[in-house]
């Protein structure tokens, strides 16, 4: 409850910091998990992300996929405690990132290349493999499937 009290409080760096040192330290926990919820609740609902600078988005996009891809976040409690109370349906890392993604491809001239390279490498790390139940017609979806990867 005093997390989600000071979630607002946060500027748009120090939740990108906050997020990075998380991912970069593989800190893991439940306060950890929590935090990662409410960045995501926060990202999705509330958060402008074009106060973010290049590199804070390139920064919330690498944590968020490593964070993602250790299994932080990811349990079905956790994916409910993050879209909970009805005000953002999708506030899981796969959302989020794509929703990052969106808002930054018409400011990708501002993005260095270290930066590009890491929203790259955030989106093949969340979408790069697909689940069994996220097959199509029983054929996995990608190159010679008839169907792009995003």
């Amino acid at each position: 409850a005093e997390l989600s009290r000071r979630m607002e409080h946060l500027s748009a760096q120090c939740l990108s910091n906050s997020l990075w040192a998380a991912a970069r330290l593989q800190l893991r926990g439940r306060a950890v998990e929590a935090f990662l919820c409410l960045c995501l609740q926060d990202l999705g609902t509330t958060r402008q992300l074009r106060v973010f600078t290049p590199q804070g988005v390139a920064n919330t996009m690498w944590a968020i996929a490593e964070l993602h891809s250790s299994g932080v976040c990811n349990s079905p409690a956790a994916v409910a405690a993050a879209t909970a109370g009805g005000e953002c349906d999708s506030c899981t890392a796969p959302h989020i990132c794509v929703a990052i993604a969106v808002d930054a491809r018409s400011r990708l001239h501002e993005f260095q290349p270290q930066e590009l390279s890491m929203l790259a490498w955030s989106c093949a790390k969340v979408f790069g493999k697909r689940a069994p139940s996220e097959r199509v017609g029983g054929k996995k979806r990608g190159r010679g499937a008839g169907g792009g990867r995003p």
